[in-house]
């Protein structure tokens, strides 16, 4: 499985998030052990990546799993 990082700016802007509600976020993911962040250089030029982690992704999985089937039983008369 390969493994995607993405930018901690992207994500914020996918998610529309203020960063300070981001990393609280994200702090608990990590602590959770669903995602991992790495951060190079320092300063101005200081950049964040994040990434799902292998249990993270079975949880997200499960979820969307459960989410579907959710929404497939709401659809039935």
């Amino acid at each position: 499985m390969t493994v995607t990082t993405s930018p901690y700016t992207r994500l914020q802007e996918l998610i529309g998030l203020t960063p300070g509600n981001l990393i609280t976020h994200l702090r608990k993911l990590e602590d959770a052990g669903y995602v991992s962040t790495h951060k190079n250089g320092s300063g101005v030029t200081a950049r964040t990546s994040v990434a799902l982690t292998h249990s993270g992704r079975a949880a997200l999985e499960r979820y969307t799993t459960v989410l579907r089937q959710l929404l497939d039983s709401a659809e039935k008369p």
